[in-house]
């Protein structure tokens, strides 16, 4: 037990965190409370909740965002895959059992519970590849804003981060002769969960072929192919049903309307200059988009993305020397590759959309800054805690 009180108080801080987010962040919309704003999806997941409740069937609505007045109704996640929407109708219906109207609060603190995991797990890898980091990675997840307001608040994200942590930790075993049959439900969750954990799929193989390992035979990529292919084939009907249902296999087009052209997007500077600051304000400060995007927080913002990249830069030395560094490397790339033109073609630049990536990207922090992390740490830790003092100052100004 010794061994973790490091953990144990850095997901009670955190925990601590989320639940004050999760009992005052808004639920109207358009609505604002202490320095803390509503957040525009949140009710379309919890209608996808509720009807599963309420009508017994998976939604089989069509309707984007961009109908009119989709925002307001909530009326556009329903092409979402189920599974996370499956595991919050018990947490639902429980708050509505205990008081009418508790069903939103009972969500959002089941998210938490997800999102302390993926903590945990976070932790777990870091801890693997570079013993003595563990605990410095969960007080940096633990305390960064931007994943505790998004890992708060009802959808299917909580869920999808703490399934892609255990898979990346799935797969930064099969080098070490690792068992691959977990690939199996994980894939299955995955895709139930969310559509764009395709970009998850070729890890496994990258991790028994060379360099990764030095008896590379070809029956190595045997297992993981049957396994994946198993969770693709458990996943399949509801991908069958979105191409019966939407003429799609993901149903972006149903979710988000049409994309824009790629050309117009790419020529028009203010739509991105406006895609880059709204991406750094929901990676560190989502909590209230309007002071975001004003000078201090865009410093601060900047320099938590230092704070954090730079050792990664500065110790590559001893980065390079760890042999599961190009794995980790891969699932960053392959994460940002297809994020870039995702954002592009739906003008989409949430940060949340690559939080199921933190547990790579802190894996490689841990790699870089070695056994003796203090330094690097608060470097890391003191932008989050300027945060978390802006927000309570906020708060306690009303």
């Amino acid at each position: 037990m010794n061994r973790f009180r490091h953990l144990f108080a850095a997901l009670l801080v955190g925990g601590l965190l989320r639940v004050l987010l999760a009992c005052q962040t808004p639920t109207g919309f358009e609505a604002f409370r202490g320095g803390l704003s509503w957040y525009n999806d949140e009710l379309a997941h919890l209608n996808y909740v509720r009807h599963l409740v309420e009508e017994r069937a998976f939604p089989e609505k069509v309707g984007s965002v961009k109908a009119p007045d989709a925002f307001r109704r909530g009326d556009f996640e329903y092409y979402q895959p189920p599974l996370a929407y499956l595991a919050q109708a018990p947490a639902w219906m429980l708050g509505e059992r205990i008081q009418p109207g508790m069903g939103w609060l009972a969500a959002r603190l089941l998210e938490i519970v997800f999102s302390l995991l993926a903590i945990a797990v976070a932790r777990s890898i870091a801890h693997r590849l570079a013993p003595g980091t563990g605990d410095a990675v969960a007080w940096m997840l633990a305390l960064h804003p931007g994943l505790a307001y998004q890992g708060t608040l009802v959808s299917n994200d909580p869920f999808f981060w703490l399934l892609a942590a255990l898979y990346l930790r799935t797969v930064l075993e099969l080098p070490r002769n690792g068992p691959s049959w977990p690939l199996f439900p994980l894939a299955a969750a995955l895709f139930l969960t969310k559509s764009s954990a395709v970009v998850l799929l070729p890890l496994p193989f990258l991790a028994v072929t060379p360099p990764l390992v030095d008896d590379f035979r070809p029956r190595r990529l045997v297992a993981p192919s049957l396994a994946l292919l198993a969770g693709l084939a458990a996943a399949a009907p509801w991908y069958l049903r979105n191409l019966e249902l939407h003429h799609s296999l993901l149903a972006l087009e149903t979710g988000h309307g049409a994309p824009y052209v790629v050309r117009d997007t790419l020529h028009d500077i203010p739509v991105l200059k406006m895609m880059t600051l709204y991406f750094l304000g929901s990676l560190w400060y989502p909590m209230d988009q309007l002071t975001s995007m004003r000078l201090l927080p865009r410093i601060l913002e900047s320099v938590a993305c230092a704070a954090w990249v730079l050792p990664t830069v500065v110790e590559w030395g001893r980065a390079r020397t760890s042999r599961l560094m190009p794995l980790l490397w891969a699932a960053l790339v392959l994460g940002v590759l297809a994020f870039i033109p995702y954002a592009i073609r739906y003008r989409q630049s949430e940060a949340r959309l690559l939080f199921h990536l933190l547990p790579a990207f802190t894996a490689l922090w841990a790699i870089s800054v070695g056994p003796r992390p203090t330094r690097w740490t608060w470097m890391a830790l003191a932008p989050c805690l300027v945060a978390w003092v802006v927000i309570f100052g906020r708060y306690a100004a009303g």
